[in-house]
């Protein structure tokens, strides 16, 4: 027997046959299970009332019916987990930056301290503290996308069965979106950490211990 072509199928792994021959191979007679019906959608109520006084049709599923309420409930569990896991996003940038921030804070508090004595303005001596975050944080982001692609790729491979497949789909706006929540976390971190530039004691950090 020849195989004359290979489809995707990620909900079953399913092979298709001529009926003839399979009722052949299965030693049965030529019937029929189930067929596939192309009709004009004015004429759906009219293939319905037909069904309806047909008893040997035991159903009918409207294909297009049938996928969009499999894409509306996929879509409203999909971005009920895409705002969770944008949440816990958020929550854990702001504390790698904001631990970062406060770091570096602590480093060069006495330089920072230095410069608003020598007579920089508090907007000028957070850009430098600040400036120094977002740099970091745009270096950081490609490699971020790059782990991220192949975390979902891995997780994708856990998940493929012999029953069900999971292809890996990542469009440019997952990428956009991704980028968005971190900058915007980042935003945050830095605008906090400004503030606690703005509010450097300059005598007690200056002060030289003896």
């Amino acid at each position: 027997m020849k195989v004359q072509s290979v489809f995707p199928n990620f909900t079953d792994p399913s092979a298709y046959l001529n009926r003839h021959e399979l009722c052949q191979l299965l030693r049965e007679s030529d019937q029929v299970s189930g067929v596939f019906l192309a009709v004009d959608s004015e004429q759906i109520p009219a293939m319905y009332a037909a069904v309806k006084q047909t008893p040997v049709v035991a159903g009918v599923i409207d294909k297009r019916s049938a996928m969009k309420h499999f894409r509306d409930m996929i879509s409203e569990s999909t971005y009920v987990m895409r705002t969770v896991n944008a949440m816990f996003a958020m929550v854990i940038a702001f504390g790698v930056i904001y631990n970062c921030a406060m770091i570096i804070l602590s480093e060069r508090a006495r330089d920072l301290a230095t410069l608003r004595v020598m007579g920089f303005t508090r907007g000028e001596a957070s850009r430098v503290l600040v400036g120094e975050i977002a740099i970091i944080t745009l270096m950081s982001i490609p490699l971020g996308l790059v782990i991220g692609y192949l975390f979902s790729y891995g997780t994708a491979l856990s998940m493929d069965t012999e029953t069900n497949r999971f292809p890996l789909v990542i469009n440019r706006s997952t990428y956009a979106y991704s980028t968005l929540v971190i900058l915007f976390a980042a935003t945050l971190s830095g605008w906090y950490v400004r503030r606690l530039v703005n509010d450097l004691d300059l005598i007690s950090v200056l002060k030289v211990k003896e």
